[in-house]
């Protein structure tokens, strides 16, 4: 999934590139500068590791964490 994005992206970048070429003007010029945002993104945003929790308490206390709803009955 990730290489076809990139590969999207390269072909967007050069697109715009090639239009920005020919006919340089303000859109043609933001739209390269953005096509080579979500390019860089790709590469960027490359770890994409399982998110931790952590959390710390006082002596005699008790603490909950979840990652999503929580319902506690008492």
């Amino acid at each position: 999934m990730r290489t076809a994005l990139r590969i999207a992206a390269a072909i967007a970048f050069l697109g715009c590139l090639l239009w920005a070429v020919s006919k340089p003007a303000f859109d043609s010029i933001t739209a390269s500068l953005v096509a080579f945002a979500t390019l860089f993104g790709t590469f960027v945003t490359e770890g994409g590791g399982k998110a931790t929790m952590s959390q710390k308490v006082g002596k005699g206390s008790t603490a909950i964490q979840a990652g999503g709803d929580v319902k506690i009955d008492r």
